[in-house]
């Protein structure tokens, strides 16, 4: 029996595409399992033919028994991912769905219920997520992993100072609010793309990095914001939230900074039981709270940052929920 993990191989992205999917491949392999790569590509044009002829070629050395932890969505497409999972449990392999997005949430995949329950076990995000998943239909086992873990290639040091002031980071498109942040508002630094850049007067925009780069140019001293907006047109980015755990908020507490988020999010009851942070319903809200917070109270929510740090850059989440799923798989855990 071999345990082998998804890897899709594609160019490095300034958002949170591949850099959650190329940290699982990572904790993955130190955990003894060894890669199946696929190149991203538009599957989409091909025909039956060939499409089952590079998944037969992908899948040569797998035999009945392995274990494969699948990353998904790879973003390959709905019929990829289908034909995959079929071939899967046709060669007899057990299958950790190990999901970065729900795409039937997102309204992508209205099948998504029955592709999950072809898999043995399925690693969601929190409890919200996992709630409307069962919901829908998905009655295959699934494990909690609250939050994504966040590997660093160079080993920073973690701030140990905290200011009264806010981080966003990410897809700015997505983050309507920092358009209008006046003056009387914290100081706010973005990172991340934005298609038009248009700024509030407290916004200090520091442009778009690369996942390495944008930890060195992050200074730590700060809180981050994950506030998603609906976009006008279409974009139910907010709504999501009620479901998901954002990598960005991985971003943040990886580098020891405590998080703010919207009260409704999936994240929120984490964020508040842990003392990571605390919540809002409204951006304009975080003046206020930050001008009534005494300083035991900062550092607490700092220190309990920097432990996070520790546990998200060392894989934490996601090899407690690997090697649980493997436990189920293989009825240790008496299931």
């Amino acid at each position: 029996m071999q345990r082998w993990v998804v890897n899709i191989i594609q160019a490095e992205s300034r958002d949170a595409v591949t850099k959650p999917k190329s940290d699982i491949t990572k904790i993955a392999q130190q955990l003894g399992y060894e890669k199946i790569s696929i190149r991203m590509q538009d599957t989409r044009i091909m025909s039956d033919g060939i499409l089952d002829a590079l998944l037969n070629g992908v899948l040569s050395e797998i035999e009945n028994g392995d274990v494969i932890l699948y990353q998904f969505p790879t973003l390959l497409g709905v019929r990829f991912e289908e034909t995959f999972m079929d071939k899967l449990k046709t060669i007899g392999a057990k299958v950790i769905v190990l999901m970065h997005d729900s795409e039937w949430l997102r309204g992508f995949f209205p099948n998504e219920n029955i592709f999950l329950n072809n898999a043995d076990v399925v690693i969601g995000h929190g409890a919200k997520m996992n709630y409307a998943l069962r919901e829908y239909g998905v009655q295959t086992k699934i494990i909690c992993k609250e939050l994504f873990d966040y590997l660093h290639t160079d080993t920073l040091p973690i701030n140990s100072e905290i200011e009264k002031k806010v981080t966003i980071a990410g897809n700015l498109d997505k983050s309507i609010f920092i358009e209008n942040w006046p003056m009387n508002m914290p100081e706010l630094h973005a990172f991340g793309r934005k298609t038009k850049e248009i700024f509030g007067v407290n916004v200090i925009y520091h442009g778009s990095f690369s996942s390495q780069d944008l930890l060195k140019n992050i200074s730590g001293d700060s809180f981050g914001i994950a506030w998603d907006d609906n976009l006008p047109g279409g974009g139910d980015y907010q709504g999501y939230t009620r479901f998901n755990s954002p990598h960005k908020v991985s971003l943040y507490l990886s580098l020891g900074m405590p998080v703010i988020v919207w009260e409704e999010a999936a994240i929120a009851h984490f964020i508040d039981s842990h003392h990571l942070g605390f919540t809002i319903s409204d951006p304009y809200e975080i003046k206020e709270k930050l001008d009534k917070m005494s300083d035991n109270q900062l550092q607490l929510f700092k220190s309990n940052a920097r432990n996070m740090a520790n546990i998200l850059r060392n894989g934490g989440f996601t090899r407690d929920a690997v090697i649980k799923a493997e436990s189920i798989i293989f009825g240790v855990d008496g299931q």
